[in-house]
């Protein structure tokens, strides 16, 4: 019974029971999982750390957005575009 239940899980990984030890078929289940569950790991980790970098950008863009040097130009621009406004209606 058991040879048998071997030979059909060996035939559902798609390997021949007489060329292929029921052994050997285990051990390349036993590496394949191995590296399935260290890519998933590895893509974890990149998807962790491209979060912490976008995260990153956004506080800098909102340290920017809110700096005073940056409001000090905004209202500068305002200042010239009122000027320029001003003259264009007299």
């Amino acid at each position: 019974m058991q040879g048998r239940n071997a030979d059909s899980l060996s035939q559902y990984f798609g390997e021949d029971p007489a060329r292929c030890p029921f052994e050997q078929v285990t051990q390349i289940l036993v590496v394949f999982t191995k590296m399935f569950n260290k890519a998933r790991d590895e893509n974890e980790q990149q998807a962790d750390a491209e979060k912490k970098k976008l995260e990153k950008e956004a506080l800098k863009e909102q340290a920017v957005a809110n700096s005073p040097a940056r409001k000090e130009g905004v209202d500068a621009l305002r200042a010239q575009l009122n000027i320029r406004n001003q003259k264009q209606a007299s």
